[in-house]
């Protein structure tokens, strides 16, 4: 059977026991959910509002010393701290200038090279943390105006002598003012690191027949960083919070919007009523002037249908008057056609009969249209009367 505690062996060959000294296992506690309230809306409330967002790249070199020759390294963790972030505002608006600095925590886990064979090298994993600091300054564009103010400077007065000749030396007065702006501070969103390890003091490894081991290790390396961060520009500023659909303007101290809001509703009510009562007073003249209107109307299309017939007839007068006009073209020209062998004469006998009865029917054909737009006229004339 194996024994339940493990052993640990060091490297002068003396045995550890190890053994778990206590083990406790937690029991669940009950809790009870509670309702959370708040104030109602619309407020003007305090909180951190976005100025800027910025990706920021530093570069870094380091050189690293090691305790011990070091073989090769096996792991490194980099950790990202700031310690400063200074936003300084310049005469431009729309930009300023951020003053960064911070460290980078390097932990490093390299292995030995203790005892060295024929054909191994053998050793322990170490590690060394170091802080390597950085500092620099970027340009970020604002998609948040900062609220700051400017401090005013210090007044001083004087009062005039008893004489009148000057001011009085001994009675002076000042006046000190101080405007305390919001903190602009920086967050960290993200950091990456890409780095490159330059080894230095390198020194190759023999076995002890003076056999060359393709090894070696280094006492110190140069180790040169590109450090990508993400920053947030932030400030506490108040803002206004408005109900959903809320449409009155997001500034503080516009709370008597709403209460505007509601006197224009009332007002509205009561000009609705109003408008009601008149519509009332008004209804018996409107309905009086309906029916009127609706007796022009039943005269008025009396006098359309007739209108209409006559204008039918009219029209098949005139399409009648065409047929006949065909036919006697067709006619004449079957006429003229056995005329010309008589003879030249009687041509231009026919030419003239035909002349005079065309223009005898585009005379008739002038009387008729006058006489249908004198009879519209009419027609337009009556219904306008009827309807006054």
């Amino acid at each position: 059977m194996e024994q339940t505690s493990s052993q640990v062996v060091s490297s002068n060959s003396s045995v550890l026991n190890s053994s778990i000294l206590s083990a406790t296992t937690l029991l669940a506690s009950p809790s009870n959910s509670k309702k959370v309230e708040g104030i109602k809306v619309p407020l003007v409330g305090k909180i951190p509002v976005v100025i800027s967002e910025a990706d920021v790249q530093v570069y870094v070199d380091a050189t690293i010393q090691l305790e011990e020759p070091a073989l090769e390294i096996t792991r490194v963790k980099k950790n990202i701290f700031l310690t400063r972030s200074q936003l300084i505002l310049t005469d431009d608006k729309k930009s300023s200038k951020l003053i960064l600095s911070g460290f980078v925590r390097n932990c490093v886990e390299y292995s030995t090279a203790r005892h060295v064979g024929n054909t191994s090298v053998s050793g322990r994993i170490r590690f060394t943390v170091v802080n390597i600091p950085f500092k620099c300054f970027t340009k970020i564009d604002f998609l948040t105006d900062p609220v700051s103010a400017v401090n005013p400077q210090i007044f001083t007065s004087s009062a005039r002598s008893s004489d009148g000749m000057g001011s009085d030396q001994f009675a002076l007065s000042i006046t000190n003012s101080e405007i305390l702006n919001e903190k602009i501070y920086c967050e960290l969103i993200e950091s990456k690191v890409r780095q490159v390890d330059i080894k230095r003091d390198i020194e190759e490894l023999t076995s002890r027949n003076g056999r060359n081991l393709n090894e070696h290790t280094f006492r110190s390396f140069l180790e040169s960083m590109v450090i990508e961060l993400k920053l947030r520009v932030l400030q506490n500023q108040s803002v206004y919070i408005s109900q959903l659909g809320d449409t009155g303007k997001a500034q503080g101290g516009n709370g008597n919007s709403n209460n505007n809001s509601n006197g224009n509703n009332s007002s509205n009510g009561n000009n609705g009523n109003d408008g009601g009562k008149r519509n009332d007073g008004n209804g018996s003249k409107e309905g009086s002037s309906n029916e009127k209107n609706s007796e022009d109307k039943k005269g008025n299309s009396g006098d359309d249908k007739k209108g209409g017939k006559d204008s039918d007839k009219k029209n098949e007068d005139r399409n009648d008057k065409k047929d006949n006009k065909d036919d006697n073209k067709k006619d004449g020209d079957k006429k003229d056609g056995g005329k010309k062998d008589d003879g030249k004469d009687d041509g231009k006998d026919n030419k003239k009969a035909k002349e005079s009865d065309s223009e005898r029917e585009s005379n008739k054909n002038l009387e008729n249209e006058e006489n249908k737009s004198k009879d519209n006229k009419d027609a337009v004339s009556s219904s306008e009367e009827k309807k006054e």
